[in-house]
C-alpha cells in the first residue's frame, strides 16, 4: 500500500510540477518584458508574439486536459467543480488584455506596459486559484490518470509550439539565443 501511494504522490508530483511550471515561465515572461522594456524595445513585439503564444497554449491545456479530468474524477457536489468554474473564469478574464495584445500591431511604450500589467495582474490571480485549489484535487485522480494527464499534456503542448501560426513566437526566433545586447546593437547597425 505504502508504494502505491508513493508512485501515486510521485505521478501527482510530476503532473502539478508541469502546470507550475507553465505557470513559472508565463509569469517570467511578463516579468521579463516589464523589467527589460528600455533595454530591449525591439525585441518588445518579438516577446508579446510569444506572451500570446503560450497564454494561447496554456489555456488550452488547462481547459482541454486538467479541468476535464478532474471534473470528471470528483463528486458533482464537490467544492473542486466551482473551483473549476472560478479557474476558468479566471481564465476567461485573461482572453480580453491577450486578445488586445494580439491584435495591436507594433507596441508602443504608451499601451504596452499597462496592457502587460493588466495581464500580469490577472495572470496571477488564475495561478492562485489554479494552483490552491486545484492542484490539491489532482490527488483525486488515480495514479493512472495523473500519468495520463502528464503525458497527454506534454504531447498537446509540443504539438500546439509546432503550429505553423506559432513559428514566428517561439523563444528561439524572439529572444535571440545566440546574440544578447551586443549582437542586437550589431545588427542594428548593418
Amino acid at each position: 500500500m505504502h508504494y502505491w501511494k508513493m508512485m501515486k504522490d510521485q505521478a501527482f508530483c510530476r503532473t502539478a510540477k508541469f502546470f507550475k511550471n507553465r505557470h513559472k515561465r508565463l509569469a517570467g515572461l511578463l516579468y521579463q518584458v516589464l523589467t527589460d522594456e528600455l533595454r530591449l524595445p525591439e525585441m518588445r513585439d518579438g516577446v508579446a508574439r510569444e506572451i500570446v503564444m503560450e497564454l494561447e497554449i496554456h489555456a488550452l491545456l488547462e481547459e482541454q486536459l486538467l479541468y476535464p479530468m478532474l471534473r470528471e474524477a470528483v463528486r458533482p457536489e464537490s467544492p473542486v467543480q466551482t473551483y473549476i468554474a472560478v479557474a476558468l473564469e479566471t481564465g476567461q478574464q485573461l482572453r480580453l488584455p491577450l486578445a488586445a495584445l494580439k491584435r495591436s500591431g507594433r507596441l508602443d511604450s504608451e499601451h504596452f506596459r499597462p496592457l502587460i500589467q493588466e495581464l500580469l495582474s490577472r495572470f496571477e490571480e488564475h495561478v492562485v486559484e489554479v494552483e490552491h485549489r486545484l492542484f490539491p484535487a489532482i490527488t483525486a485522480l488515480p495514479r493512472e490518470k495523473c500519468e495520463r494527464l502528464e503525458q497527454e499534456s506534454q504531447q498537446l503542448l509540443k504539438t500546439l509550439q509546432a503550429l505553423p501560426e506559432y513559428a514566428g513566437s517561439r523563444p528561439e526566433v524572439v529572444q535571440d539565443v545566440r546574440g544578447g545586447e551586443q549582437m542586437r546593437k550589431k545588427r542594428a547597425a548593418v
